[in-house]
């Protein structure tokens, strides 16, 4: 079961860093179209991409950024009202449930979409550039977690960074 669920996050990181890195999703970055093109064209030339594979995983982005950040923002919303309702003195159940029903139902959809989005990739790049962007997510997903690990979760707290000194 521990090995399953390890599986399912690898997969799933894997998707979501590979629709952050190769494409961009809204929400990670807003803002910084020139370093997305740049990360990109980075990638397609590790990849010896051709133009007409470029102008696909364009389009391919474009098509499910809208999806990606509608659902995202959908998931926001349903978490802050959740949150809302949780620190009200008196919490009602009723709503709490209804809210998480909703969260796992948008969770299901961004699981579905992530997983919709690597089967149209796979029919875009070849065997050979899947594996080795497959190869290339896995290596940043670690130095992200490395990161991660270095500064503390979302930059809160010390982390793993043992060098540094107590408060």
């Amino acid at each position: 079961m521990k090995g399953k669920k390890m599986l399912v996050m690898l997969f799933a990181s894997m998707f979501i860093l590979a629709g952050v890195f190769v494409y961009g999703v809204d929400g990670f970055c807003k803002g910084n179209d020139k370093l997305m093109q740049e990360r990109f064209e980075k990638i397609a030339k590790e990849l010896n991409l051709t133009d007409k594979q470029k102008q696909q995983l364009e389009e391919h982005r474009k098509k499910h950024m809208g999806e990606t950040a509608a659902i995202h923002k959908e998931m926001r919303e349903k978490r802050r009202a959740l949150k809302k309702e949780l620190e009200k003195p008196d919490t009602n159940k009723a709503n709490v449930d209804r809210l998480v029903e909703d969260l796992k139902e948008l969770h299901g959809k961004h699981l579905d979409s992530m997983v919709n989005r690597v089967v149209e990739m796979k029919q875009i790049l070849t065997p050979e550039q899947f594996e080795k962007m497959s190869k290339v997510m896995e290596t940043r997903r670690k130095e992200m977690e490395n990161k991660i690990m270095k500064k503390g979760m979302r930059g809160h707290g010390p982390g793993m960074d043992f060098d540094r000194p107590l408060p």
